[in-house]
């Protein structure tokens, strides 16, 4: 069975849309092996830009919280995938794009949750709300693995 790294890299190579099947491995991965288990230093820096001074997320929200509505949005089902090869980083980044459920939404929430990570090493980038939701993450140069409406 090809690992989930190259059938990434498979998919954005022939702009094809995912399978339910490798849609849920996708997700899996990046859940797994993406998302930090605790919150670190990275997880914090994130927290404070998103939940603190822009206030996507509620101001009781903690930094688990924020982690976990990371988490909930990469490993649902009714979330979009799409990717786009990042020059700077010379890499396939994929996002993740979701809802912004009701506990989620902060003073200044967007109208969707965007969690960013590289391909290979699976290594998770940032996670924030979108103003635009899917536009802004349309207008990136990439394709859509998978979308959800």
């Amino acid at each position: 069975m090809e690992d989930v790294a190259h059938l990434v890299l498979r998919l954005a190579e022939e702009q094809r849309e995912a399978t339910p099947d490798e849609a849920a491995r996708i997700r899996a991965l990046f859940a797994r092996h993406g998302l930090p288990d605790v919150v670190t230093e990275h997880v914090r820096q994130k927290y404070e830009e998103h939940v603190e001074d822009r206030q996507e997320w509620p101001s009781d929200t903690t930094p688990e919280e924020y982690l976990e509505s990371l988490r909930a949005t990469v490993t649902d089902a009714r979330s979009s995938i799409y990717v786009t090869f990042e020059i700077e980083l010379d890499e396939w980044v994929v996002y993740f794009v979701g809802r912004v459920r009701r506990g989620w939404r902060g003073p200044r929430a967007g109208q969707r949750i965007v969690v960013l990570f590289r391909r290979e090493p699976q290594r998770w980038i940032t996670g924030f709300q979108a103003r635009d939701g899917d536009g802004y993450v349309a207008i990136q140069g990439g394709y859509w693995m998978l979308q959800r409406r």
